[in-house]
């Protein structure tokens, strides 16, 4: 009696093993995805800032040689 109601349940719950085992991968492929994602957004906005930064210093650079920015303070 119990071998039959064991054998029964089986099937369903293989298949929701099934289901769970996809469900699991999909998650792990999205937060892989989402996790090089954030690495991408950072580095490309690390790089923005690099570059704004180092164009400020340019600029200051060169209006303290100029003596434009000494005079307006």
């Amino acid at each position: 009696m119990a071998e039959m109601m064991f054998c029964r349940l089986r099937r369903p719950v293989g298949r929701m093993t099934v289901v769970e085992q996809q469900l699991e991968g999909e998650f792990r492929y999205v937060n892989s995805r989402l996790i090089t994602h954030r690495f991408l957004a950072i580095a490309i906005y690390f790089d923005k800032l690099i570059r704004c930064l180092s164009e400020w210093r340019f600029c200051t650079e060169v209006f303290c040689q100029t003596g434009t920015a000494t005079n307006t303070l």
